[in-house]
C-alpha cells in the first residue's frame, strides 16, 4: 500500500481551498446561476462533507477554472484572477502526473507527494510575487496623498459602515486627527504588505510572518467592500502551503467526528442561503455583512489552530527539492504571473494586474508612479484615450461632463456589446468620432476600427481614467 508523506498537507489544503471557494460565492452572488458556478459550489460542499473523495476537489477545480474563464470578458476582480492562474497551474501539474501514471501503468496515488511539492512551491512563489506587485503598484504619488489614497479611506469607511460616526465623542476625536489617522492607515498598509512576504521568505521568521499576515488580513476583511473578505480567505488558503508539520497536524483535528456534524449543518445552511439570496439578487451591504460574519467565525478558528500549532517549527524535509526548482510548469506560471503584474508599465491592460486599491495611473502618456517611467510602454493600448461628448448608452453616461476618460479599447468593447440602438460622439487624439446604431444597423461615420480579437476581449480590461488626480478604485 502506497503511503503519502504529505497526505495531511494535501487534505488540509483541499479543505481550506473548498471553504475559500464558498466565500467567493458569497462575495459574488451573481455567480449563483451559472452552470459551472453551481457545479463548483456543489462539489466544494461535497468535498467538505466527504474529505476522502478527492475527485470532488478535481471536479470543483476544473469547473472553477472554466467558470472564471467564461467570466473574463465580463468582469473578474484582481484576486480571483490571481487565484485562477494558480488553479490552472495546479490543474496542469495534476494532469501531467495523471498522464504519466497512465503511460507508466502505475497507480496515480504514487505521485501525490510530488504533486504537492510542486503545487505548493508554486503557490508560495506566486503569493510572494502577488505581494511584490501589490506593494510596487502602491508606490505612486496619489497613494501617499491622504485626501484620495485608497489606504487613507480605510478608517473613514469603517466609521460609517459600523455606525461609529454616530458616537459623537469618537467622531469628533477622529475628525480632529483625521490627517494622522489617514497617514497612519497608508503607512500601516504599506508596511504590512512589505513585511509579510519578507518574513515568509525565511523559515526562521516564517511563523511570525504567517501570524502577522493572518491578523492583518482579518483586520482588512472588516472593510465592508464586496470581495475584501473573499481576498482574505484566498490569502489564508495560500498560507497553508507555508505551514509546518505540527500546524498541519493541529488543523487535521478539524476533520474529527466532533466537527463533522457542525460542518454538515453549516454547509446545508450555506447552500440554502446561497440560492435564496442569489434568487432575490441581494447584493447589498447586509449580504456582505452576512458573508463577513461567516468569514470571521472561520478566520478565528483558523487563527486559534495556527497559534496552537505555532510552537513547533518542524518542517518535512523533502528528499527531492529539485522537483519544484526544475519544473517547467512552475517556470511557465511564474513568467505569466510576472508579465501580468507588470502589464500597466508595458502599456497593456490596467485591470487584473494585482493593482487593487493602489491609485496607480499609467494611461495617456502620464504616470503617477514614483520611479517607473512611461517610456517602458511598448504597447499603445493606454495611449488611445477617449473623451465622451454625448451618448445615450447607459454605461457611458458616467463619462459625459465628468472628470473621467475611457481607454479606446474599452470603449469599442462597449460599442460592440450594444444590442439596442444608440448614438455616440467622442474625441480621441484630437479627432472627432460619431457613431450610431439605428434599427440594428451601425453607421460608423468616422471609419472607426471596431475589430477586437477573442484573446484581447478575454484578457484585456482597462479601468476608467481620472483626468488629474487618480482617485481610489478597486
Amino acid at each position: 500500500m502506497i503511503e503519502n508523506k504529505y497526505k495531511k498537507y494535501i487534505d488540509l489544503y483541499i479543505l481550506v481551498w473548498s471553504i475559500t471557494m464558498l466565500f467567493h460565492r458569497i462575495s459574488f452572488i451573481n455567480w449563483a446561476f451559472s452552470f459551472f458556478g453551481i457545479t463548483a459550489t456543489v462539489f466544494c460542499l461535497l468535498q467538505i462533507l466527504f474529505p476522502k473523495r478527492r475527485v470532488f476537489f478535481l471536479i470543483a477545480l476544473i469547473s472553477n477554472v472554466i467558470f472564471i474563464f467564461n467570466q473574463l470578458d465580463i468582469f473578474v476582480v484582481n484576486h480571483i484572477f490571481f487565484e485562477w492562474l494558480v488553479n490552472i497551474i495546479i490543474l496542469l501539474i495534476v494532469s501531467y502526473y495523471y498522464s504519466k501514471s497512465r503511460i507508466e501503468k502505475s497507480e496515480f496515488k504514487k505521485y501525490h507527494d510530488e504533486i504537492w511539492i510542486i503545487s505548493s512551491s508554486f503557490v508560495r512563489k506566486g503569493l510572494i510575487i502577488l505581494y511584490f506587485f501589490v506593494v510596487l503598484h502602491k508606490l505612486n504619488f496619489d497613494f501617499f496623498n491622504p485626501e484620495i489614497s485608497c489606504g487613507a479611506l480605510f478608517f473613514d469607511e469603517l466609521l460609517v459602515q459600523y455606525n461609529l460616526n454616530k458616537l459623537h465623542a469618537l467622531n469628533n476625536f477622529y475628525n480632529l486627527n483625521i490627517l494622522f489617522f489617514r497617514r497612519a492607515s497608508i503607512y500601516f498598509t504599506l508596511f504590512s504588505e512589505i513585511l509579510i512576504p519578507l518574513l515568509l521568505l525565511f523559515k526562521r521568521t516564517r511563523g511570525y510572518g504567517l501570524l502577522y499576515g493572518i491578523i492583518f488580513h482579518v483586520i482588512l476583511a472588516l472593510y465592508l467592500h464586496n470581495g475584501v473578505f473573499s481576498f482574505s480567505a484566498l490569502i489564508l488558503c495560500s498560507y497553508v502551503c507555508f505551514f509546518n508539520t505540527n500546524t498541519v497536524n493541529r488543523f487535521s483535528e478539524l476533520n474529527k467526528k466532533k466537527y463533522f456534524f457542525l460542518i454538515i449543518v453549516l454547509s446545508f445552511v450555506f447552500l440554502v442561503l446561497y440560492f435564496l439570496l442569489g434568487y432575490f439578487k441581494s447584493n447589498d451591504i447586509n449580504f456582505i455583512a452576512f458573508g463577513l460574519a461567516f468569514f470571521l467565525s472561520y478566520a478565528l478558528l483558523y487563527l486559534y489552530n495556527f497559534i496552537i500549532g505555532f510552537k513547533d517549527k518542524v518542517y518535512i524535509k523533502s528528499s527531492n527539492n529539485n522537483l519544484s526548482r526544475n519544473n517547467y510548469i512552475i517556470v511557465f506560471g511564474i513568467i505569466i504571473t510576472i508579465i501580468n503584474g507588470f502589464s500597466p508599465y508595458l502599456g497593456l491592460k490596467t485591470e487584473n494586474t494585482f493593482s487593487m486599491f493602489s491609485n496607480l495611473k499609467t494611461e495617456n502618456n502620464k504616470t503617477n508612479h514614483l520611479f517607473i517611467p512611461n517610456n517602458l510602454q511598448v504597447f499603445s493600448y493606454q495611449t488611445r484615450i477617449a473623451t465622451i461628448k454625448s451618448t445615450n448608452i447607459k454605461r457611458l453616461k458616467l463619462y459625459v461632463d465628468t472628470n473621467k476618460l475611457i481607454v479606446m479599447f474599452e470603449l469599442i468593447k462597449i460599442i460592440n456589446s450594444q444590442e439596442d440602438d444608440f448614438e455616440l460622439t467622442f474625441v480621441c487624439n484630437n479627432k472627432l468620432f460619431k457613431i450610431k446604431k439605428v434599427n440594428g444597423q451601425v453607421f460608423n461615420f468616422s471609419d472607426l476600427d471596431l475589430n477586437q480579437s477573442y484573446l484581447e476581449l478575454k484578457f484585456f480590461k482597462f479601468r476608467p481614467i481620472y483626468k488629474n488626480k487618480n482617485f481610489c478604485q478597486h
